[in-house]
């Protein structure tokens, strides 16, 4: 799920819309940092011109989630990561739904095996949902040792 989805989900969340809100009817541009009691973000919802049932504009206030959050975070795989991949299994571990759009890192991390290695992510100050940084630990040329705890726990359940 993008952020533009989940920023759509938590307008849903409050309002019941009259048409879709979806990419083809509305944009959110205009993201500006606030330092409020209530809220640290705005951004405008606009209307995509005439004929998708919206015209106008309104202002979302809301909390972006600062990337620590998340925890600590350590992945191990016999190959080496992609940011796809690594963020995929973020997602998969936190709920965090993370998308390439909300993050600076453009360059696969290349690590080398066996060897623990930190890796920072880092929001983009255009991200809708995050902001921030997480220091993720990879570990390559090893098993996913998250799969192997999985089935062992698997294993203990059939006994």
């Amino acid at each position: 799920m993008s952020s533009f989805d989940r920023i759509i989900r938590m307008v849903q969340a409050k309002n019941t819309p009259t048409f879709p809100l979806t990419l083809a009817t509305v944009i959110l541009d205009g993201l500006t940092v606030e330092d409020a009691t209530t809220h640290n973000t705005r951004v405008t919802m606009r209307a995509r011109g005439t004929g998708h049932g919206y015209t106008g504009q309104v202002d979302l206030f809301y909390t972006r989630v600062n990337m620590t959050t998340l925890g600590s975070l350590s992945f191990s795989q016999e190959f080496q990561f992609t940011l796809r991949d690594l963020l995929k299994r973020i997602n998969a571990k936190t709920g965090a739904e993370l998308g390439m759009e909300d993050i600076t890192n453009t360059v696969d991390p290349t690590t080398p095996d066996g060897v623990p290695t930190s890796l920072i992510l880092s929001a983009r100050s255009d991200s809708l949902v995050w902001v921030g940084n997480v220091e993720v630990t990879l570990l390559t040329g090893v098993p996913d040792l998250d799969a192997l705890n999985d089935m062992m726990g698997l294993l203990d359940e059939a006994d």
